[in-house]
């Protein structure tokens, strides 16, 4: 777990100045956010760039992280006035606008968000008492995580980076597989596979849910137009949750939730009621 955190502050702070630089006029969490999600993909692009010409080992990749270090800090050093300015201006708006109670529906959301992500992403995928690998019951985590799990394989173990399938014998790779290297990269410097890949996805959904909510808020004006826009992409899925209501006659809560855990029928992906509509969540 500690690698997967140095890389990600050090991937922050990378974005913080990225995010210094640029010109735009963002609240203080705003900023927090998309320094967050732009330094990730920053530096876990420009690593995997460094990583085709020079091999990716354990050793390399901390070579790396020490240099995107000190350039951010020679950065801050540099631009020290221009930061510290900034930062000012943004505490105290930010604690103006806590004051004044404009923050308290985006810091009760960004609070459901981790309970809730906290709480269903260490089930998504997990060791259980045997040490052995399992997920939840759905196909779509079935199917789309151990190709996950092999693509993360394919790079974490291996010195070089190498853009043929591991699935298709002989073929180039050519799906979107920079999050997957980004887990190979966590794998890299001593996490276990499946923090590898949950640790991001909880991030990942966290910086989602803040960043959606503000994009909208910034399109309207109005945090409850920013929250209900929100809470149906998230809760989206078509009618299936009449045929769900329909399988759970009589049931108890306590049954109900145990019939969540051990079903493997996806109600937003109902192929025999023509249902297509696979949700976020799902």
């Amino acid at each position: 777990m500690s690698a997967v955190l140095l890389y990600f502050i050090l991937s922050f702070l990378a974005g913080c100045a990225i995010i210094s630089l640029l010109k735009f006029e963002l609240f203080l969490e705003e900023k927090i956010v998309w320094a967050a999600a732009f330094g990730a993909l920053f530096q876990t692009l420009t690593l995997l760039l460094f990583s085709l010409f020079f091999g990716f080992t354990k050793p390399q990749i901390i070579f790396f992280l020490a240099v995107i270090f000190l350039l951010t800090v020679v950065l801050a050093i540099v631009k020290r006035a221009l930061f510290l300015s900034q930062l000012k201006n943004d505490f105290y708006l930010f604690k103006k606008r806590l004051r004044n109670k404009k923050l308290n529906l985006f810091l009760f959301l960004l609070l459901a968000s981790l309970i809730f992500f906290g709480a269903l992403w260490p089930k998504v995928f997990f060791y259980d008492r045997a040490d052995n690998i399992s997920t939840i019951g759905t196909p779509g985590v079935w199917g789309d995580w151990a190709l996950h799990a092999a693509y993360v394989s394919h790079f974490a173990y291996s010195d070089n980076i190498l853009l043929s399938d591991p699935i298709f014998a002989g073929n180039s790779l050519s799906y979107t597989f920079l999050a997957d290297f980004l887990s190979a990269v966590l794998v890299k410097m001593g996490a276990n596979l499946v923090s590898a890949l949950i640790v991001p996805g909880f991030l990942f959904s966290l910086l989602f849910v803040a960043a959606f909510y503000y994009f909208v808020f910034r399109l309207t004006g109005r945090q409850n137009v920013a929250l209900l826009s929100l809470l149906l992409f998230l809760l989206g899925g078509g009618l299936g949750a009449v045929f769900f209501l329909q399988d759970i006659p009589g049931l108890n809560f306590e049954a109900i939730i145990n019939f969540l855990k051990t079903s493997n029928k996806e109600y937003t992906n109902l192929s025999n009621s023509n249902i297509y509509w696979t949700s976020f969540l799902n």
